[in-house]
């Protein structure tokens, strides 16, 4: 067995043959503790992983806000939380996938701040794994994320809207981004990405 050095500013090449390299660049989030969940913008999961940072924005400074070093956005997907100690499982868009009248009967809905405040997932415990893999259904990459406590973050994409559908000159909203100290992993809309470098 011999080592390899992956330098992964080279992994996120415009192309075809790009999408083994996913999974090369998502090694980098392995052994991140997990620090916390939060709603941003337009309803968006955000898991915020790594040493802690100060917002740049000077009013996000002064009001104590703080982000991951790396952070995973679901955009434009379902998602689901699975948390190692509960015997819950918290979703957000694959419940509709399922049976849409009968999750009515299976649990209690969530408000995000519900959702942002409890302990679903335990700040501290670290990524043990990854995975990628095609969903086929809708011609996407889909992402897992497992802790060291035996929570699990699934990421599936959805399939497109049709006001997105209907204006081509929009533009693409990606179906996850994983944010990184060496740049941004923009994954999908279908089985593509592209590394965007970070901002100096």
């Amino acid at each position: 067995m011999s080592a390899t050095v992956i330098d992964v500013r080279e992994l996120g090449q415009p192309g075809a043959d790009n999408i083994p390299n996913l999974g090369a660049f998502l090694l980098q989030l392995v052994g991140e503790p997990f620090q916390f969940a939060r709603f941003s913008y337009g309803d968006e999961l955000t898991l915020h992983f790594g040493t802690l940072r100060e917002a740049t924005h000077p009013k996000l400074c002064a009001a104590g806000v703080k982000y991951g070093a790396y952070i995973l956005r679901t955009r434009g997907s379902a998602w689901l939380i699975k948390p190692g100690a509960k015997p819950v499982i918290v979703t957000e868009g694959l419940q509709d996938a399922i049976n849409p009248e009968a999750i009515k009967s299976w649990g209690k809905p969530l408000t995000h701040r519900e959702v942002e405040s409890n302990d679903f997932l335990i700040p501290g415990t670290w990524v043990v794994k990854l995975y990628s893999c095609p969903v086929d259904r809708v011609g996407g990459i889909g992402f897992r994320v497992d802790l060291s406590d035996g929570s699990s973050v699934i990421v599936i994409p959805t399939p497109t809207e049709p006001a997105k559908a209907e204006s081509p000159t929009a533009p693409e909203l990606a179906d996850w981004e994983l944010r990184t100290p060496h740049g941004t992993a923009r994954v999908g809309p279908g089985q593509k990405w592209i590394l965007v470098s970070p901002s100096p």
